[in-house]
């Protein structure tokens, strides 16, 4: 219910599956297709634009009680109830999100929401490595125990693309006692980038961070890059991630 996404495996040959595109790289007023079943009248095809290319929202989950926050795209895209769990695609065809949410109110029309690829992406791979044939039916993500601070927001016009693009400087505000960060990360640090699997992201919004980790396995190292408060100079920490800094999103 924290994440909002579920795996299904079914045994069926033939099928073709959507194609994915960078939900990352989606801009603000970029056109965007909604596709979903609207009032159970059969299948029906929205279309706007990308209001927001991300945010935070919170909500009532699915127990009806707990309150949950989740990470998404807002387009004013036509939503209805339905459209949840649908394909939010780009004007490619390519799957950018999943349809979740919309504000109900007589006084706002078409503010929906929709949990970005690149977060669904990771979470089905994550479900399924640490729940495939196990106990665990859940999100499995480690903790490396930071807190941190947007302190800096600016946008820049990328030349090579035409579009603006936001950046973000997040330093870190908080470095729990016995964690994984402690004593390698210090107050006042810049997060730079962090390298899962291989893979470099460069922490150019706090929410890079975030996503990243859902990406990190157990036994494996992470690095992370900061620029350190007292120096300014980038220095590179190795992190191992082990079975205690785990926690599951139910």
């Amino acid at each position: 219910s924290r994440t909002d996404i579920a795996v299904i495996k079914i045994d069926e040959k033939g099928l073709s599956p959507a194609e994915f595109g960078d939900s990352e790289s989606l801009v603000v007023g970029e056109t965007v297709i909604a596709i979903g079943n609207p009032s159970a009248e059969g299948i029906a095809v929205t279309s706007g634009i990308v209001s927001v290319d991300s945010e935070y929202i919170k909500m009532t989950g699915a127990d009806n009680k707990t309150e949950v926050e989740f990470r998404v795209i807002r387009t004013d895209t036509a939503v209805n109830s339905g459209n949840s769990g649908g394909g939010l695609f780009n004007g490619k065809g390519e799957l950018i999100g999943i349809v979740n949410a919309k504000i109900s109110s007589t006084d706002v029309e078409n503010i929906g929401y929709a949990i970005p690829s690149s977060v669904c992406d990771a979470i089905v791979k994550n479900i399924i490595y640490y729940c495939f044939g196990q106990e665990c039916e859940s999100v499995v993500r480690p903790l490396l125990g930071i807190s941190l601070q947007v302190v800096d927001t600016w946008t820049e016009l990328n030349v090579s693309t035409g579009l603006i693009e936001k950046h973000e400087k997040s330093q870190v505000v908080l470095v729990t006692e016995g964690s994984l960060a402690d004593g390698k990360v210090n107050v006042g640090d810049t997060v730079v980038s962090i390298i899962v699997g291989g893979k470099t992201t460069f922490v150019e919004r706090q929410f890079e961070l975030i996503d990243a980790l859902i990406n990190a396995r157990v036994g494996t190292t992470i690095t992370l890059r900061v620029k350190r408060v007292e120096t300014g100079e980038a220095e590179n920490i190795v992190i191992e991630i082990t079975k205690d800094c785990l926690t599951v999103f139910k």
